[in-house]
């Protein structure tokens, strides 16, 4: 690691007299990771790096760039440089604002002009009342769609790298939710609303994802919308902020080019009005009025995005109808509850706004094992059906919820502890040739034992068809062990926050000893790559006196090191140090 250059060294003086807020804001607005925040230097050399500086340029308006070409160029300053200082690229604790990055980084700015004027783009006509309906009901479609991913990758393994799923996990879900799906789309809104996460290169649900699966239909819109727009680039929100009845047809993206004129905003605006028209925020590049609303907040009094899309909703189907086959058809869309409900009791044959549900024995299990009372299913039933339930229908509940406890599950010592209602049961698993491999031994007349852990003995179980339970020591069903993670989706916010915490807690603690800001790193790199440094130390007089010096090591408060003019050892408290800095290449 090379020596911190002077414009880093200039840099990391200013960021050594920020606050924990204004590093916050910094971090967030520079796109600074933990590992970037691990020291001063280190957050420097970051923040000096071409791709991050023209990261903070591109996500910049039109007038804080022509301030900074201002601050540039020397001219006399007509804007604000606030904003400028909250990105870390100017420093005013001077009388004069100073840059904080290289000059050459501002070279593009030269190419804006100044006195080019905005270009018009008038509101877009409102949707229709046929339209809003349409628009509403296609919402509603995307966030049943969204459900159903949220719910599937919670039952399949799905392998992602960067957020991107393989090929494999994109065929696995595709096999599990069927066709018309959109999964790459489906997959990278849900991951920017913070309804699944990438952890450890697999796909899972959030618990803000399980959470979000109970709510009504416009407070789940609310949820989504807001959570997916919160990630969108920041030249974007910012001109739907200031144009939020416009239309995104061909003239916005010279609008944004205009206000932005550094973002790559093209090929950018294609994705996002794409994933705009699923979640609802446009119908044909028009704003819904439920996103007009979300967008505005000059309209007084405020409208409410949730009661504006609930107007606007088809009506839900009151139930559905029980069939001799075991299905179950909707007559139309089915509220949160009732499709949760029917999610919980049968497998869904047919997703998307008006599903079809099939009853079968493992559905029934399962929902067992999700802590539905064996007495309570034939009553959900009934009640989620419009017409009389089928005899056969009922006859599969009652032989299902008869045998559930016939054989039952536990976790023991030694792996998995089958209980069995009477001896013949317990004979018949030990006849079945398919069981073999679960190794099961017998314990007594009605208890068996297998070495395998129990969601493999249950899983080998039911693929044979044999019906059981994981139970607890009460007996009371318990849902089986799941390798999928819930984990908290701001868990990489957390860590950068913990390591800001650190940092300004370090630099308060150098500041009270009187150590220069990026001293040790300095030092540090300097005694390894054995390289002079000039270092200002304040004599008990108050004169200042310069030490051309190799460091060797920095203890007990003290820095050692050699003086390159004489070849003395010399040690210098490090109190009385006041600036260390690179060494000339030769020194008389």
């Amino acid at each position: 690691m090379a020596l911190p250059s002077p414009a880093e060294l200039s840099l990391i003086s200013w960021l050594a007299s920020r606050t924990r807020a204004q590093w916050s804001t910094l971090a967030n607005l520079r796109g600074l990771t933990p590992n970037d925040s691990r020291g001063l230097t280190t957050a420097a050399r970051r923040l000096q790096e071409p791709d991050n500086v023209a990261a903070a340029l591109a996500d910049m308006h039109r007038e804080d760039l022509l301030v900074l070409r201002s601050v540039g160029n020397s001219h006399s300053l007509s804007g604000d440089v606030g904003p400028l200082e909250l990105r870390g690229l100017v420093d005013t604790r001077e009388e004069s604002p100073q840059l904080l990055c290289e000059r050459t980084y501002l070279e593009i700015l030269e190419e804006i002009d100044a006195s080019a004027s905005a270009p018009e783009h008038p509101p877009a006509p409102e949707l229709s009342a046929g339209e809003a309906v349409a628009a509403a009901t296609a919402t509603w479609a995307s966030m049943c769609q969204l459900d159903e991913l949220v719910q599937a990758i919670a039952e399949t393994t799905v392998s992602a790298k960067d957020g991107v799923a393989n090929a494999t996990g994109v065929k696995n879900l595709s096999a599990e939710l069927g066709g018309g799906y959109d999964i790459e789309r489906l997959i990278s809104v849900a991951l920017h609303a913070q309804l699944i996460a990438s952890v450890n290169g697999v796909l899972v649900p959030t618990e803000k994802g399980t959470s979000w699966q109970s709510l009504d239909i416009a407070q789940k819109w609310v949820v989504l919308a807001t959570s997916w727009w919160a990630t969108a680039p920041w030249w974007l929100r910012h001109s739907v902020s200031m144009f939020p009845a416009s239309s995104w047809s061909s003239p916005w993206a010279g609008v944004i080019k205009f206000h932005f004129p550094l973002a790559h905003s093209d090929e950018a605006l294609q994705e996002w009005d794409k994933g705009a028209e699923l979640v609802g925020l446009l119908r044909g590049r028009i704003p819904t009025p439920w996103a007009r609303a979300l967008w505005d907040e000059s309209t007084m009094p405020a409208k409410d995005p949730a009661e504006l899309l609930a107007a606007s909703l088809p009506e839900v189907a009151p139930g559905v109808y029980a069939n001799e086959d075991f299905t179950f058809l909707a007559s139309g869309p089915l509220s949160s509850t009732l499709r949760l409900r029917m999610d919980t009791l049968a497998v869904r044959e047919l997703g998307g706004l008006i599903p079809r549900y099939r009853l079968t024995g493992a559905s029934l299990m399962r929902a067992l094992h999700r802590g539905v009372a064996a007495a309570d299913i034939l009553p959900q039933v009934r009640q989620a059906s419009l017409n009389p339930v089928p005899p056969s229908v009922e006859a599969l509940i009652d032989d299902v919820t008869r045998k559930a406890h016939d054989r039952e599950l536990r976790t023991s010592p030694a792996g998995t502890v089958i209980s069995l209602a009477n001896p013949e049961l317990a004979a018949e698993l030990l006849r079945d040739p398919a069981l073999v491999v679960l190794g099961l031994q017998q314990v007594s007349d009605q208890e068996l034992q297998s070495s395998w852990p129990i969601e493999r003995v249950l899983h080998t179980l039911m693929g044979c068809s044999y019906l059981a339970l994981i139970v607890d020591e009460a007996g009371i069903p318990v849902s089986p062990p799941t390798s999928e993670v819930h984990p908290e989706v701001n868990e990489g916010s957390d860590a950068l926050e913990h390591a800001l915490d650190e940092l300004c807690a370090t630099i308060e603690e150098s500041a009270r000893l009187g150590v220069p800001p990026g001293f040790g790193s300095i030092i540090e790199v300097a005694t390894k790559s054995k390289t002079p440094l000039e270092i200002d130390v304040t004599m008990p007089d108050g004169t200042t006196v310069t030490h051309v010096m190799e460091p060797r090591s920095l203890t007990g408060g003290r820095l050692r090191g050699v003086e390159i003019k004489n070849s003395i050892e010399r040690t210098l408290p490090i109190s009385r140090i006041t600036s260390v800095r690179p060494a000339p290449l030769t020194t008389e």
